[in-house]
């Protein structure tokens, strides 16, 4: 008996195309909160899904699901009790307060290049803060 530690790819399958990486991230999307005025949550967390898609690498797809693993889609109106519950949304107290939402996805374009695509023009300028959350959402 022989053992090896080189894993052997499968002979029609190459491990270098892009198809064959595939990033998963559990994500928070921090919303700040400037005074005491209602946040429609759901109408910026829609947007915000609209250009990650817009940002992903040209013919790569971006999957989303919500914090209880089910598949998300924005051509699909959540009611606000379902939004809140399906993508735990919270809110912080304290000086500097904010509402929080978890959510997933599946792309072959790494969180940090989505990111950078979107920051200067979208991110900062709406104060929001989008962060890999560890952890798992159980808890909220």
């Amino acid at each position: 008996m022989t053992l090896t530690t080189l894993a052997n790819p499968q002979p029609d399958r190459n491990p270098t195309t892009p198809e064959a990486i595939q990033h998963q991230y559990d994500l928070r999307l921090e919303i700040g909160v400037k005074d005491e005025t209602e946040i429609q949550v759901a109408t910026i967390f829609y947007d915000l899904v609209k250009r990650m898609k817009a940002a992903v690498d040209a013919g790569q797809p971006l999957e989303v699901f919500t914090a209880t693993d089910q598949p998300f889609s924005e051509s699909i109106i959540m009611a606000q009790e379902e939004f809140q519950t399906a993508f735990k949304v919270d809110k912080t107290e304290g000086k500097f307060q904010k509402v929080l939402l978890g959510f997933k996805i599946r792309t072959a374009t790494k969180l940090y290049d989505i990111k950078q695509r979107l920051i200067k023009n979208y991110l900062n300028a709406h104060d929001l803060y989008l962060r890999e959350h560890v952890g798992g959402f159980d808890e909220g």
